[in-house]
């Protein structure tokens, strides 16, 4: 039987005792604290940047349900509540400073985007291995953390990179124990699903911010439009820095699979595998670690259970949609074998899609992995227990995709 979770009040540093201490004394005084409103974040976007074309208005209906999910979900402490507006106040810049990028320089949504490769996966399932090490070959062009950040730049691009390295250290500084589960900084490559929170459509955000209105209006939504204004962010990067072949990875494509093929009908898709019982506790950790930097307290046995929940709709819609289209589309990697012989996965993969693999290429990747044992930065331990989870229930909820892809069991 799983164990009776409680809801967990995350540690806070000290400085953001200070925010909250001071927020909560202005509250108090009648001040808004994280004013949400969606007029006013584009009004104050458009006057930070000096620019008021947002290239049409469909992202306001998404920031709408996600302002009022917000409005109607769990409070906020004021740090959260001035995090939340930070994130979509960099999301509308963002639009603003695409929108000018490719009306001064129309010829950068002409070229294509030509066979992307995408890793995809439940999370926790070896994407990121993958990534950084197929990020070593010379052809592949990852998008980097900085410039996920401003795909567009602003009038000042040495800003963009502060800004990029001031995001990731403030995340280390705030969640210490981030670093041995997802340590990312402004040089690593980074998963694209950054770049869709310019849509205001991205799992992202339910994933940081508890908002299960917001997430189910998204799970119903038809993605092709964003992943449309995705792919145009992506031939506004390689027209600043070209390369041969887009190397892309997010756990989040699952969910839209044929909305991706259908913007991207030439794509190489990677999917990783791995024991469902083991992806869902470390998804549950991280995104519980993520959720205590804007809350009080975290329920963890309702995360645990909408993280249940979202991921068997994404492993069941990935299944469904590779249906839809060609197998010559598609690689599975199994995170057993990548651990015990991940050279001998890429090569599996370079052979599956006809790309060229050099000695030089070959070396790259093998220093990378002698540089980046397993481990690196500390083991993350996680059990199902740990969240009020039940192995036979989730063994049971997850039995299709576990059958249909041969996914051994682990211990």
């Amino acid at each position: 039987m799983p164990r009776i979770v409680a809801k967990q009040r995350p540690a806070q540093r000290f400085r953001l005792k200070v925010v909250n201490a001071v927020g909560a004394g202005l509250q108090t005084l009648g001040f808004d604290i994280g004013n949400l409103d969606p007029e006013e974040l584009c009004k104050e976007a458009s006057k930070r940047n000096r620019l008021y074309d947002f290239g049409g208005n469909e992202f306001l209906e998404p920031l709408r349900v996600f302002v009022e999910s917000i409005e109607n979900a769990p409070p906020m402490h004021p740090f959260g509540r001035l995090a939340v507006r930070q994130t979509l106040l960099h999301a509308l810049s963002n639009r603003l400073l695409l929108q000018a990028y490719w009306t001064k320089h129309p010829e950068a949504l002409e070229t294509p985007v030509r066979r992307p490769l995408f890793i995809l996966g439940s999370p926790r399932t070896g994407t990121t291995l993958l990534f950084n090490l197929l990020a070593q070959d010379s052809a592949h062009r990852p998008l980097m953390n900085w410039e996920a950040s401003t795909p567009a730049p602003s009038s000042r691009p040495a800003y963009d990179y502060k800004y990029a390295a001031e995001t990731s250290g403030q995340l280390h500084y705030f969640l210490p124990e981030l670093r041995h589960k997802h340590n990312c900084g402004p040089n690593d490559p980074e998963e694209c699903n950054i770049l869709f929170l310019n849509s205001i459509e991205s799992e992202i955000l339910y994933f940081w911010y508890d908002v299960p209105h917001y997430r189910m209006w998204l799970n119903t939504r038809d993605r092709t439009g964003s992943y449309c204004y995705y792919r145009n962010q992506l031939k506004v990067l390689q027209h600043q820095r070209p390369g041969t072949r887009w190397l892309l990875k997010s756990t989040t494509h699952i969910f839209s699979l044929s909305a991706l093929l259908t913007v991207f009908p030439d794509a190489c898709i990677i999917q990783t595998h791995r024991d469902p019982l083991k992806a869902l506790p470390s998804t549950c950790s991280l995104q519980s670690t993520f959720r205590g930097l804007c809350y009080s307290v975290v329920d963890q046995a309702r995360l645990a259970q909408e993280s249940a929940e979202q991921l068997s709709l994404g492993l069941t819609n990935c299944r469904i949609d590779r249906l839809r289209f060609p197998e010559h589309h598609f690689y599975d990697s199994y995170y057993s074998e990548l651990v015990r012989d991940p050279i001998g996965i890429v090569k599996g993969i370079y052979r599956k899609f006809e790309f060229d693999l050099s000695h030089d290429t070959l070396d790259r990747m093998t220093r990378y992995l002698a540089a980046n044992p397993q481990h690196k930065y500390g083991v993350h331990r996680y059990h199902l227990e740990d969240f009020g989870l039940n192995a036979a229930h989730e063994r049971h909820r997850f039995a299709d995709y576990v059958s249909a892809f041969k996914i051994p069991e682990e211990s």
